[in-house]
């Protein structure tokens, strides 16, 4: 009985530790692996990136324009709302609420979710995935050979 109590008290904690030294190499082993794939396809990840980043900076650029024209009507407005005709400035307000409906259109266009910018996304990205995830699974077949 004391033997029993013996072998399971020093024998399971070092199994636990056997186990788990092969899991953390194992964890080791698929980081470092994935570490290479990214590597290896860093540069392609990287011009995607800058492709991304230079269409939603040209949405952006749009976006800017449209808050300028807001602003500069807007202001047109509260300067001018003595001197204008009710006519006018009727005109005005909705000429600003299509403006700022246009803006909103706009926003939701380009970056709600499915949204232009999901769809930029995955028509640049997804390709790289792809080949990565290809290279990836051709390694993995020619080890199992």
């Amino acid at each position: 009985m004391k033997h029993t109590v013996f072998i399971i008290r020093n024998f399971i904690p070092l199994v636990i530790c056997i186990i788990l030294m092969s899991l953390s190499l194992y964890a080791q082993n698929a980081a470092s692996n994935a570490s290479e794939v990214i590597s290896s396809h860093q540069t392609e990840v990287k011009q995607a990136k800058l492709k991304i980043d230079s269409i939603v900076n040209s949405w952006k650029c749009e976006l800017g324009k449209f808050d300028k024209n807001i602003r500069i009507l807007e202001g047109q407005i509260k300067k001018n709302a003595y001197l204008w005709s009710d006519k006018k400035i009727h005109f005005k307000v909705k000429e600003l609420a299509k403006i700022k409906n246009e803006c909103m259109a706009y926003k939701k266009n380009k970056f709600e979710p499915g949204g232009d910018y999901d769809k930029i996304v995955s028509e640049i990205i997804e390709p790289i995935k792809d080949k990565i995830l290809d290279e990836e699974l051709d390694k993995i077949k020619s080890r199992d050979k």
